[in-house]
């Protein structure tokens, strides 16, 4: 079932949604960033304490500073908590549609198995009795010939014969049709697979 590529799907859909959670959740949680920051400030004159005043060439001061900024998020009419609320729900959803893909999948790998099993066995008897139909056939005709069977026996004849053939083909199209269907729940259907089948069938 692992290799089946709905259940596989399923799975996936079962993580993101899971994920989505996460994210959802995420919006109640502080978040912090960091500032740097950068200034130049030139000067030029100052006075000194006994108040003369006197010019340098150029002086230059370069203040750099980084600082921690908190974003505290604020409860906004329950806007977070009903995004987490519905994304809770879809990995619920998402877990429930996972579990009736796994019940489905065994059960028709169940079913196909069995039809597998017992398509072996109708198959065979069938063929055993289109040899006999048709040796019955042979054997109603060569009666005709010498009169000792009639039209009818000769007509009904070939009925039972003809059913037998449809009736052989039926059975082998269900057989081979379980084995796909077997094959696909699994997850090990291929494309050569599909054309022996259709090989068969020719």
């Amino acid at each position: 079932m692992e290799q089946n590529l709905s259940y596989l799907s399923a799975q996936v859909g079962v993580e993101i949604a899971k994920s989505e959670i996460k994210v959802q959740r995420s919006g109640h949680l502080p978040t912090i960033g960091i500032q740097a920051s950068k200034r130049d400030i030139d000067t030029d004159s100052f006075r000194s304490d006994s108040g003369s005043e006197f010019t340098p060439a150029d002086n230059e001061n370069i203040n750099e500073g980084v600082g921690v900024q908190l974003n505290l998020p604020l409860y906004s009419g329950g806007q977070v908590t009903s995004r987490v609320r519905q994304a809770v729900a879809r990995h619920r959803a998402s877990k429930e549609k996972l579990e009736r893909v796994a019940r489905e999948t065994t059960r028709i790998a169940r079913d196909s198995y069995l039809g597998v099993i017992s398509g072996i066995a109708t198959v065979k008897a069938l063929q055993q009795s289109v040899k006999s139909s048709a040796t019955a056939l042979q054997a109603t005709e060569a009666g005709y010939e010498v009169g000792t069977r009639t039209t009818v026996d000769v007509l009904d004849a070939r009925r039972r014969l003809y059913s037998s053939q449809k009736n052989l083909a039926i059975s082998k199209y269900d057989y081979l049709k379980n084995i796909l269907q077997l094959k696909q729940a699994a997850g090990t259907l291929t494309q050569s697979d599909l054309e022996q089948i259709n090989n068969w069938l020719k």
